[in-house]
Parts: C-alpha cells; structure tokens; sequence
C-alpha cells in the first residue's frame, strides 16, 4: 500500500501529531468528508508505529471533546509492515460548520489546501459552508 496526501487523505507519521490530525478531520467534515492516517510520514512510507493498549480510546475521547458538533469517525487499526497504521474516516457533517477546538477553528479543505477562520467568522460569513 502507497499512500498520498490528498482533497480526502491526510497522513500523520505519529498520535503526537493528534491536535492536527483534529483539524484534519474537521476539515473534511466540511467537505465531502475524508480519512487521516496515522502511522503514515508524508511520503507515505510507514513511521511503524505501535497502537498502545488505550490508544485508540484516548484519541477517540480527544476527537469527542475538541469537536463541535461531535465527530464520531470510524477508527480502524491495520498491521502494516512491522508496525501498524490507523485509519480515522469521517462522513461529510449533515450539521455544518464543524469547529475544532476552544478556539472555534473551523476549517474546510479545498485541493489539499486548509481555509482555516473562526466561529464568528464561519457563521457570519459562511466561509466554511462548501
């Protein structure tokens, strides 16, 4: 398996890269919805990462409480090589704009591109709704 970045892929070569692959995934559910995959550098060569035993849990309850409205992504674990990846699919939101973050980042992704506004900003001028 080769991966590439793209309008619907987003690689993160590790968890500590978890508040980016939020906006990430807030910016597809603002499109027509994508996937982040961990364990992935931007080459996508695997980084060979191992999923802890709460990993997957923890990530889970980040992407609960940094979102909003709620994401509720699909997360899959896959052996790769010596190491895992780990897939995070979400949907296009029905429930547009989605915010990430106290900060009320919304952001919706065009060409690989992240238009990135504020809460006031994307209700008042829409910039999010695409």
């Amino acid at each position: 398996m080769h991966l590439k970045e793209s309008e619907k892929i987003e690689l993160k070569s590790s968890f500590s890269e978890w508040r980016e692959a939020i906006v990430s995934l807030c910016a597809f559910a603002n499109k027509k919805g994508g996937k982040v995959v961990i364990g992935m550098n931007d080459d996508g060569v695997a980084s060979g990462i191992q999923v802890g035993k709460n990993t997957i849990e923890d990530f889970a309850n980040k992407i609960k409480n940094n979102t909003d409205p709620i994401l509720y992504p699909s997360i899959n674990v896959k052996t790769f090589g010596l190491g895992e990846i780990v897939e995070i699919e979400v949907s296009e939101s029905d429930n547009k704009p989605v915010f990430a973050f106290d900060r009320g980042i919304c952001e919706s992704r065009e060409d690989k591109s992240e238009n990135v506004t504020n809460r006031s900003e994307g209700i008042d001028k829409k910039i999010c709704l695409v």
